[in-house]
């Protein structure tokens, strides 16, 4: 996907590089070219702007077919899978919540089996490299959780866990509360006792 976005970039700079070269050496066909300059740069802009946005669509499809892959063989128990979709030179993990809830760990180190905590994603959002997941276990004891994936190159890189927690994401710009967010927990709402709350910025 990334050599498709810079193959889109580069045919824009080679494009405009080669107007602004033929305004140079032959300045009296500028008010020829004007009009259809003018024309030229607004259907370039088009087709830039649909091209990234279509290959930014293909990339949060495609992380997201990844995380929902991993929670597939977390409950079939398939760890070779669940292995196979971590970076596992470079990973970086963080969890919030209780210690006695780090389930996914648990499991990972083998302290404890697939079935013992089941993840079953609500809902699965991807933005950019992010997929954001959020699910419940329906028991007396109603906890909630939300997973942020970074996702590269078809491998997961990075997990943010939160357990009883309700999450709140803003874009790198937030200036202020008021902004509206990119993503917001909705399960930790349905919980009866008061959990905290986190505010995210990637």
């Amino acid at each position: 996907m990334f050599v498709r976005w810079l193959f889109v970039q580069f045919c824009a700079i080679i494009c405009i590089t080669s107007i602004i070269i033929i305004l140079c050496l032959c300045p009296e066909s500028s008010c020829l070219l004007r009009l259809p300059l003018v024309f030229y740069t607004q259907k370039l802009a088009s087709f830039v702007k649909f091209a990234l946005a279509n290959t930014l669509e293909t990339l949060e499809r495609e992380n997201r077919q990844v995380v929902l892959a991993f929670y597939e063989a977390l409950a079939s128990g398939d760890v070779q899978t669940v292995q196979g979709l971590l970076a596992s030179d470079d990973l970086e993990w963080r969890f919030h919540g209780p210690p006695s809830d780090q389930y996914l760990m648990q499991f990972l180190t083998g302290a404890a089996p697939h079935d013992s905590y089941v993840f079953t994603p609500v809902s699965v959002r991807a933005i950019g490299d992010k997929v954001f997941a959020e699910g419940q276990s329906y028991t007396p004891s109603n906890k909630c959780w939300v997973h942020v994936w970074t996702v590269k190159g078809g491998k997961i890189i990075q997990l943010r866990e939160y357990f009883n927690t309700a999450l709140s994401v803003v874009g790198p710009f937030a200036l202020n509360k008021l902004q509206e967010y990119l993503w917001e927990s909705r399960l930790g709402k349905s919980v009866r006792k008061s959990i905290p709350s986190l505010i995210l910025a990637i």
